[in-house]
């Protein structure tokens, strides 16, 4: 199973010390689950399976 995962490192400024706060957020999301639903696919770029190494997965575990 190939997953996608996502993550969004915001900064955030703090008021009282002028400080910057630098989160993660890490989403981990199967293929499976993402196909199926048109508004998230139209923002996958067509070779993400190459980029994921889709050829060499299926050799290995068909």
């Amino acid at each position: 199973m190939v997953y996608l995962r996502i993550e969004l490192q915001p900064l955030y400024r703090l008021p009282s010390s002028n400080a910057i706060a630098f989160t993660i957020r890490a989403y981990l999301l199967s293929l499976e689950d993402i196909v199926p639903n048109p508004a998230w696919t139209k923002h996958l770029k067509p070779d993400l399976g190459r980029w994921k190494r889709r050829e060499q997965r299926r050799e290995i575990d068909p």
